[in-house]
């Protein structure tokens, strides 16, 4: 059973999509205990700390953490006979290659859609320090 799923709608010739929490993803989060919400919460601020909003600007870590605030990429592909969409949580973008590629001023799909693909993306994680090749294994899987 999967753990979340996707509602979407059309508006304006583009596709909005939502998750929604099974019960399952549900019960789960409930579950969490106040440690793994600290160690989360610590993930996020680590994120801003790291991350700023624009190319060459310092991050702006004197504002709250807003952990529900994502921004995710969907890729579409071909397994056989089976047509994928699949999506990644993106949580930042590497500014490395000068010069920076600025966004688009206009709301041209294509524009966004170049834009997008002609950058890099990156996934920050966080881990205690590992000790082990068990934990490095785990850290590594998950």
């Amino acid at each position: 059973m999967p753990l979340i799923m996707l509602s979407h709608c059309c508006y304006n010739n583009s596709i909005y999509l939502c998750t929604l929490d099974t019960l399952q993803e549900t019960k789960k989060k409930k579950s969490h205990s106040k440690e793994k919400e600290k160690f989360c919460a610590w993930g996020y601020k680590f994120d801003q700390y790291l991350l700023s909003d624009q190319p060459n600007t310092k991050p702006l870590v004197d504002r709250p953490v807003i952990e529900n605030e994502k921004f995710s990429l969907f890729y579409y592909a071909s397994l056989g006979s089976h047509n994928l969409l699949y999506g990644a949580q993106i949580d930042g973008m590497l500014t490395t290659n000068y010069p920076v590629l600025n966004p688009p001023e206009d709301t041209n799909v294509e524009s966004n859609l170049n834009y997008l693909r002609n950058n890099e993306y990156v996934e920050l994680k966080t881990n205690r320090h590992i000790d082990n090749y068990r934990q490095e294994h785990i850290f590594r899987r998950f």
